[in-house]
Parts: structure tokens; sequence; C-alpha cells
């Protein structure tokens, strides 16, 4: 029984970290410049995206004119950077948070599986991106969207990611 009730928070936690890794483009965006109503979530529209707005038509990030939508209102491959990015910073920070308040109140199991559904979230969204990216020879994700406009941050933001996660499971089996 133990097992189907982690699966089912595993599976909660997903859906949260998923919206909130989306939600964390959107809080970037609209920091970098990008208007409320140019920028909106897509979670019905598998994968879950960020959709901008070019006139009447909302592009999602797999099209066209996406990168020229953002830049529209900052032009800053920096800002770029940071809206991609955004994504897999948010979702750390609340995985890790998360974690360290259920253990603080006890919940340690709660939190390994918090941190399990997170790195395995990280290690899909990798594998999608990787195999799209192969496949269509242009970035298809944030991962790769990232390499592409600066490989040492992201490398840095990835393994921080990481390291944090594996530091956290670490700490709530003990």
């Amino acid at each position: 029984m133990a097992v189907v009730g982690n699966l089912l928070a595993g599976i909660g936690f997903v859906w949260l970290l998923v919206v909130v890794h989306e939600y964390g483009h959107v809080f970037a965006g609209r920091s970098l410049g990008v208007p409320a109503d140019h920028i909106r979530v897509e979670l019905s529209s598998p994968p879950a995206h960020v959709a901008l707005r070019d006139g009447d038509t909302w592009l999602s990030p797999d099209e066209p004119g996406y990168q020229a939508a953002f830049q529209r209102f900052n032009p800053s491959g920096d800002a770029a950077w940071l809206y991609v990015a955004a994504g897999l910073g948010a979702e750390t920070v609340l995985a890790v948070a998360a974690a360290a308040s259920l253990i603080a109140v006890g919940l340690d199991g709660a939190s390994t599986t918090l941190l399990i559904a997170s790195l395995l979230l990280g290690a899909g969204y990798l594998l999608v991106d990787v195999l799209g990216t192969a496949r269509a020879g242009r970035p298809t994700g944030d991962h790769s969207a990232m390499w592409a406009m600066r490989r040492l941050p992201t490398a840095a933001l990835v393994l921080v990611s990481l390291c944090l996660k594996i530091i956290g499971v670490s700490w709530a089996s003990q």
C-alpha cells in the first residue's frame, strides 16, 4: 500500500513541478519585459510549454519565430538564456526548499519522493531534449537551447540542480 501512496505522491509532485517549471519561465519573461498579454502557459497541450504571442498567433517554443517574439521585448542574449533557464531554476528551488521543509517536519519519506520525482522529471526533460535535438538538428528543448546560448552557465546550472537534489535525497534517507 505504501508503494501505491508513494507512486501517487510522486505523480502529484511531478505535476506540481511541471507547473512550477513553466511558471518559472513566465515569471522570468515578465521580469525581462514580456507583457502579460504576450505570454501564457499551455499545460493541456503536451508537452507543457510557455507560448508567446506574435500578432494574433500563439507560438510554442518549437515554432519558427518564437525566439524573435521574445527578443522583441528584450534582445539581450543574457535575457534569453535567463528566460529559458528560469524553468529549471524555479523547479530546483521549489523542490529543494519543499524537501527541506518536509524533512524539518519529519516527513523524510515525502521529501525523498519529491526529490526523486524532480530527478526523474529532469532526466525525462533532458532525454526528450537530447533525442529531439539529435533528430531535428537544432535545439528542441530547454537544455539544448540553453547550451546553444551559454555552455558554461548551462553546465553549472544543470550540475548544481542535480547535486542539490541528490544531496537532498541522501540527507532525507539518513
